[in-house]
């Protein structure tokens, strides 16, 4: 696709917008956690959030479209998936180690078996 094309521009503004939902996500679940826990508030630690749920929206966008989801459910994950953050991305490793780690060699502890 070029930048002339139409549909380049509409896919671009659709995967921004996932982008946005997973980082609206993340900011609710750290200001939920903020609010409850009544830690101070941190600017790195915000901006460690808002890194995790973007990666957590783009693996979910790339996911849902890999399943051919409509739209409005993947809105759905993308911004859940955000929210999930950091909790999803350690579901997520340790699915796959258990699921790859022999054939990647590594034990259940996460170590090599060198």
């Amino acid at each position: 696709m070029t930048e002339n094309d139409p549909q380049y521009w509409a896919t671009l503004l659709q995967n921004a917008w996932m982008v946005v939902l997973a980082i609206w996500g993340g900011m609710v679940a750290y200001y939920q956690r903020f609010r409850s826990q009544r830690e101070p508030f941190s600017w790195l630690v915000l901006l460690g959030e808002l890194a995790t749920c973007s990666l957590t929206g783009v693996l979910a966008l790339y996911a849902c479209m890999e399943m051919d989801l409509s739209w409005p459910m993947t809105a759905i994950v993308v911004a859940l998936s955000g929210h999930a953050g950091g909790s999803l991305l350690k579901m997520a490793d340790s699915m796959l180690r258990r699921r790859f780690g022999l054939i990647l060699g590594s034990d259940q502890n996460g170590g090599d078996r060198g």
